[in-house]
């Protein structure tokens, strides 16, 4: 059997965002509350792995190109009818790579005190 690589090959981690920060992408844009064009329900789920994990990106192959091509894509879909909508995997990486999620501040229910820290632990 072989082993695996230490390390995800490139084309694993390139572009990759949590999932946490596509939510956030998708709500500072304005699509938080869209409704479905399809059949007008406002329930979406993000096509991700449970817990905090880089959000699956979609690869389609592009046509009329003379190497091969994959448009990345990040995805989510209608609960109710599966009407499945994409953002471009570029587009979301810039915007949280201009867009760290900021330090949550942690309360220690016994004493009260109030602490910060970094948003990814």
């Amino acid at each position: 059997m072989s082993e695996l690589p230490e390390t995800p090959p490139k084309r694993m981690t390139m572009l990759s965002v949590k999932a946490r920060d596509f939510v956030r992408f998708l709500d500072d844009v304005g699509v938080g509350e869209d409704l479905c064009s399809i059949c007008g329900h406002t329930e979406w789920t993000v096509i991700c792995p449970s817990g905090d994990e880089p959000t699956f990106r979609l690869g389609t192959s592009i046509r009329n190109s003379k190497e091969m091509f994959y448009f990345s894509a990040f995805g989510y879909y209608c609960e109710k009818c599966g009407y499945l909508r994409q953002h471009a995997a570029s587009v979301v990486y810039k915007w949280v790579s201009e867009n760290p999620e900021e330090a949550q501040p942690l309360v220690d229910s016994e004493t009260d005190d109030i602490s910060e820290q970094p948003a990814d632990e």
